[in-house]
């Protein structure tokens, strides 16, 4: 770059540090690309599944369906509609 541009020059642009944006992005910077990686924030760090939507789901699940078992021993169910000594 010289002292005048201060544009970035890349192939290729990419939109969203996701597992998708990561592959593509590593795959073409391996075949010689210049990549430029945008996330628009940095609390989403690879993307809404790890931050927002699966992997928090799950945990929450879990969580919840442990603390069932402690509250109501007996029921023997996972429903979390289920009433306990019902």
């Amino acid at each position: 770059m010289g002292t005048t541009d201060r544009g970035l020059r890349a192939d290729l642009l990419v939109i969203g540090f996701g597992k998708g944006g990561k592959t593509v992005a590593a795959t073409m910077g391996g075949l010689g690309k210049r990549v430029v990686l945008v996330e628009r924030s940095a609390r989403m760090y690879g993307g809404t599944c790890p931050n927002v939507g699966c992997v928090p789901t799950k945990a929450l699940v879990h969580h919840s369906r442990k603390r069932r078992r402690r509250m109501c021993p007996r029921s023997g169910t996972s429903a979390p509609w289920a009433r306990c000594g019902r």
